[in-house]
């Protein structure tokens, strides 16, 4: 498990966390939770602050309060922290032993969903099923008389999540063939040396 990492902006904001006036202890938990689920689905609104519209201050540190929470629990959910790291860095940051008991409660009850959310927006690219390629010699052009210089047409088939089986084809110098190797071998002894 790694150390978790947030800015100083992000510690100013989970400060706020500490304030009985922005935020009464009855009212805490159920904070937390929609702040949880205002990450799960996009269309639920924070109670909260749909309700302090009246005080441009206390609506502003309540949308850091959240932003702090959020950035919080997707850091830790992303690299599986356990409740108790959590709380220690919350406690580090001079939040209240009720507060961090009540964060901790909730991060530990909904981590689970917040990690399913995290795997289900990560890039997932195209994967390389087949190549194919043909060499075509380009013999003449209705330019030159004569041309005399190999072409590669290459097509791969590809598959992705989102876009099923799809085909990308393109043609290819005696040279840019030799770079796109060379870069594809560059990559593969990247990843092969980050893997070890």
């Amino acid at each position: 498990m790694a150390a978790l990492r947030l800015s100083d902006d992000h510690h100013v904001w989970l400060a706020h966390l500490s304030s009985e006036d922005l935020v009464n202890e009855d009212a805490f938990v159920q904070f937390l939770e929609d702040i949880v689920q205002s990450l799960l689905e996009l269309e639920h609104k924070i109670a909260l602050l749909e309700g302090s519209e009246g005080n441009p201050v206390n609506l502003l540190l309540l949308k850091q309060a959240v932003a702090g929470s959020a950035s919080l629990l997707i850091e830790a959910a992303k690299r599986d922290c356990a409740a108790d790291s959590v709380g220690l860095y919350l406690q580090s940051i001079g939040i209240p032993e009720r507060r961090v008991r009540a964060f901790r409660g909730v991060y530990a009850s909904r981590k689970q969903g917040i990690r399913e959310l995290l795997s289900r927006i990560s890039i997932n690219l195209p994967h390389i099923m087949d190549v194919d390629w043909r060499l075509d010699w380009a013999v003449k052009s209705n330019s030159l008389s004569r041309i005399g210089e190999p072409n590669y047409q290459v097509e791969l088939q590809t598959l992705a999540q989102t876009e099923g089986l799809k085909s990308i084809a393109f043609g290819l110098s005696v040279e840019e063939l030799q770079d796109l190797v060379w870069n594809l071998k560059s990559a593969i002894k990247s990843v092969e040396k980050h893997c070890q």
